[in-house]
């Protein structure tokens, strides 16, 4: 069975900056890559391990067998998008001050997950929910991933709260699922190729966004 997204992010990390990644991570990565270039329908194992100078039995030891090795790099990539969004906005939160400063805070992330420049992103985050139909361990995978992002967000998120900064009826777990269902619809209207369509839709996100967490009252 493969390891957990969990254990791969800390094995990644306690290796330092500089670490050739080990057999499991370079075939992850080079996995990665190919979803994102050409598609899943398009990858093949030969292309795989001949970028990864890897034999068939490391594939067969770490992934079980090509299926297991891209799914769990949808899982991967699934991870890498959704903390990598998280730490930064840890960060911020961690400077704020002023109420002011987390409104501007929530504006620059929202400006972030909409911008043009995350369609792909976004597109690549409904593709490996579409990845999962019909298969029920992959999907179950999958919501783990979407469930601990949610807590992970709310815990976030919470420092705000605490402060005041957001309504405290505000069960922010949901919140964060609700807005993961926004992000990942927002591939449907990216798909429209409609800008001022595309502008309204996010603008009533973004406003909704900000009754919801009590931001649009003094």
């Amino acid at each position: 069975m493969a390891k957990s997204h969990t254990a791969s992010r800390t094995n990644t990390a306690s290796k330092g900056k500089y670490a050739r990644p080990n057999g499991r991570e370079l075939l992850l990565n080079i996995m990665i890559d190919q979803l994102n270039d050409i598609g899943e329908a398009d990858v093949r194992l030969e292309t795989i391990l001949e970028r990864a100078q890897i034999s068939p039995s490391s594939l067969y030891h770490h992934f079980g067998n090509l299926r297991g090795l891209i799914e769990e790099a949808h899982v991967e990539r699934f991870v890498r998008e959704i903390y990598g969004r998280l730490d930064d906005l840890k960060i911020q939160l961690e400077d704020m001050e002023t109420r002011q400063d987390f409104i501007d805070i929530v504006d620059g992330a929202l400006d972030i997950f909409f911008a043009d420049d995350r369609k792909m992103a976004r597109f690549r985050r409904l593709n490996a929910l579409g990845s999962s139909y019909g298969r029920p361990e992959f999907a179950k995978r999958l919501a783990e991933v979407e469930r601990d992002s949610n807590k992970r967000t709310a815990e976030v998120l919470k420092v705000a709260q605490y402060r005041g900064f957001i309504d405290k009826s505000v069960d922010l777990e949901v919140f964060a699922a609700w807005f993961n269902g926004c992000l990942i619809g927002g591939t449907a209207i990216d798909l429209m190729d409609d800008e001022q369509f595309r502008k309204k839709w996010t603008e009533m996100v973004r406003a909704t966004t900000k009754h919801v967490l009590g931001l649009d009252t003094k």
